[in-house]
């Protein structure tokens, strides 16, 4: 199995991801080309083809796009965040098409993400990976991606996001504490610390999502160190390695997923000290070796 049919099956995939009702399966998809793309030299197929096996049992419908002969004179994004606050998706959808007919799409999917940071309930977590795959895909299916970020945003709940006084984070002591989601925090750090074009309100809104994770986390305990030598001496290889240890019948979509973040936090990680914190989450919530 080479990687040029690899990535194939996997624009094949995702284009299917997008036109079921779940968004997850996306966020799986990423996880699962992330986590192979670690040894390349040795591709795990066996993570396609147990997301192929799941994600044939979900219906799915084509992403219908309408394609306008004439695009505005005056085109923003302004207009789409305007079409987005009077929750007017038909004239969201025309704005995505139109802004993608005259700026590049990334520029979109990263106004989306930090539109959906500010206003909605948890649109950004499906959002973020999105972004990461159309990355990997050079914008290959950029409107249907578009329109699926906009039927996600529409679905969720909207919210009003507490401003903060801008601080600088602390990762040390944010990722030495426990959490009701450790899903968030690894999230929120792969995000804060990743190369983006509107970085900066970006971060600025992830660090609001984090205050309010810290203000009402009632777990008291500490994220014990626990590592283990190999992990420290491969690094991220010793994910790959893993979890092709995992029996076929023990693997699931949500274990790869959360490998994952673990691994995404570990490419950006700053310092060893964050590298074993990052590790302990792991270790501290699945029985690995």
């Amino acid at each position: 199995m080479n990687s040029i049919k690899l990535k194939k099956d996997i624009e094949k995939l995702y284009l299917r991801s997008l036109e079921i009702k779940e968004p997850l399966f996306t966020n799986y998809l990423d996880s699962i080309k992330s986590v192979i793309g670690i040894d390349l030299n040795s591709i795990n197929y066996n993570l396609i083809k147990l997301f192929e096996k799941k994600i044939s049992k979900k219906n799915h419908k084509k992403i219908e796009i309408k394609h306008k002969e004439k695009i505005p004179d005056a085109i923003s994004i302004f207009s789409l965040e305007q079409s987005l606050n009077e929750k007017n998706k038909e004239k969201a959808l025309d704005h995505v098409y139109y802004l993608s007919r005259v700026s590049d799409g990334m520029q979109i999917l990263e106004f989306l993400l930090e539109y959906s940071l500010k206003n909605c309930a948890s649109s950004h977590k499906y959002i973020w990976h999105i972004i990461r795959m159309q990355k990997f895909l050079n914008g290959k299916f950029i409107l249907e991606s578009l329109n699926k970020i906009i039927d996600i945003i529409f679905a969720d709940k909207r919210i009003k996001l507490k401003s903060k006084k801008e601080v600088q984070l602390e990762w040390l002591s944010i990722l030495s504490k426990e959490y009701n989601s450790i899903d968030d925090i690894l999230l929120y750090y792969t995000i804060y610390n990743s190369d983006l074009i509107r970085g900066i309100e970006i971060r600025k809104l992830v660090s609001c999502r984090l205050f309010e994770i810290l203000e009402s986390n009632q777990l008291p305990s500490e994220n014990s160190i626990k590592t283990y030598d190999e992990q420290i001496m491969l690094g991220r290889m010793w994910i790959a390695n893993n979890i092709r240890k995992i029996n076929d019948s023990k693997l699931s979509l949500e274990t790869i997923r959360f490998f994952d973040l673990v691994r995404s936090c570990l490419m950006l990680s700053k310092n060893d000290k964050e590298n074993e914190l990052i590790w302990s989450y792991l270790n501290n919530n699945y029985a690995v070796k």
